[in-house]
């Protein structure tokens, strides 16, 4: 199983129209929703690993955009050279390539089914489409990417908890590594799901056995997990299917999670019982 991705749309209308600089214009001020002015600190170069991480677009051409109104970018593992991933325009999900590396910056579309929305949302989408196609170089600071062309510039806010908060904590150690069910009601000892993978929203089991999903960590430690499945259950057992389907129902009914008192396993708590993670 690899890491979900959201799956080209058929192409109707040429992405090479929206890869020379606009020359159309975000809507007059006011009239896109409202959202915070902050510019947030200067960016800088840096090297940063831009796989499994899920950005939503704060601003275009310094222009605010509200959260529900924002396009978004979710990537996927390198694969050589490039990676990929899904995004959300505003009104159309899409896949992409993407190459970013030492303040250099290339996002092509995969397919891109234009003219499915009117009004705002579909100002926004074309504003940030011609944006995002040409963009060339990209930078930097603490949670805020920018990417930057010929035709404006977007600025997105990592999906994530902020720096700092205890849920990005533990955000910070499930994305690193491999995990698998230590303990939890209902699921006896060698039968929960292994080699579990979390990015900043999605998660995934890997084997025959395994699930994917998406799950987002709140500030303050909260947690939610939705649209948790798995495609089939050729190959996985009786017992291990069993233990994979508690699994699913102890997770998606979790509201918190915390570190382990040993500082290396993850605990997803809620009214069905506690979830230990660990390596």
């Amino acid at each position: 199983m690899t890491w979900r991705r959201v799956m080209p749309l058929v192409l109707a209308v040429g992405v090479a129209a929206c890869a020379s600089p606009a020359t159309s214009s975000l809507p007059p001020a006011g009239s896109l929703p409202a959202a915070s002015t902050s510019e947030g600190p200067t960016a800088e170069p840096a090297v940063f690993d831009f796989a499994r991480t899920a950005w939503r677009v704060e601003a275009i051409d310094g222009q605010p955009l509200a959260v529900g109104a924002a396009p978004t970018l979710t990537f996927d593992p390198r694969e050589g050279a490039k990676g990929s991933g899904g995004a959300f325009s505003g009104c159309t999900s899409f896949g992409f390539e993407w190459a970013l590396d030492a303040g250099r910056a290339q996002i092509r579309p995969q397919g891109v089914d234009l003219g499915t929305c009117s009004g705002i949302a579909g100002q926004i989408e074309a504003a940030f489409l011609a944006r995002l196609v040409p963009a060339t170089e990209y930078s930097i600071a603490g949670d805020l990417f920018t990417l930057k062309g010929p035709a404006g510039q977007i600025r997105l806010r990592r999906d994530a908890p902020p720096i700092g908060d205890a849920g990005r904590a533990v955000l910070d150690l499930l994305r690193t590594g491999e995990w698998r069910v230590m303990t939890a009601p209902g699921i006896a000892a060698g039968t929960g799901p292994s080699g579990i993978r979390f990015g900043d929203t999605r998660v995934l089991a890997t084997g025959e056995c395994g699930f994917g999903g998406i799950f987002r960590m709140v500030q303050g430690a909260g947690v939610k997990f939705e649209e948790l499945g798995w495609d089939t259950t050729e190959g996985c057992d009786a017992a291990h299917d069993a233990a994979r389907t508690v699994l699913k129902r102890l997770l998606e009914t979790a509201t918190t999670a915390r570190l382990g008192a040993d500082g290396t396993s993850v605990v997803f708590s809620g009214p069905n019982g506690e979830v230990v993670l660990g390596r």
